[in-house]
């Protein structure tokens, strides 16, 4: 489950008056605070071990990834659900394993046996675009 929420705090002098809490200034302070999350979100997986060995095989086939980097990424994956990437990895190795998936877009969820799939972007962009702000 993802809570968004744009909690502040107003210094006594700076406080809005509560006239001013209308829908399109809470849209436009939330935008504000989750556009750029938005932004680098798009295209971010978070899913599932079964979901990315698939989204991986998909990447090889289409010769986004080669075999060699399919089998790397598949394989720190395991490694990390094992719990033995932190201590098996050299600290270098395992940044650079955890960057290199990042750079794919790919993320681990907690849940990782359950064959969950969650396009982070599509989250924000829908969050944004409600018209539920009214």
């Amino acid at each position: 489950m993802i809570r968004l929420e744009d909690q502040r705090r107003y210094g006594s002098g700076a406080r809005p008056q509560r006239d001013r809490f209308q829908a399109e200034y809470v849209r436009g302070r939330f935008e504000q605070r989750f556009r750029a999350l938005y932004r680098s979100a798009k295209g971010v997986k978070v899913a599932a071990v079964p979901v990315l060995a698939r989204e991986l095989a998909t990447r090889a086939r289409a010769g986004e990834l080669t075999h060699r980097e399919m089998e790397r990424m598949g394989g720190f994956i395991l490694a990390e659900l094992g719990g033995g990437a932190r201590s098996a990895y050299p600290e270098r190795t395992y940044k650079r394993r955890r960057a290199e998936l990042r750079e794919h877009g790919l993320i681990v969820a907690d849940h990782f046996f359950e064959p969950v799939e969650l396009d982070l972007g599509a989250v924000l962009e829908r969050a944004l675009e409600t018209p539920l702000w009214g």
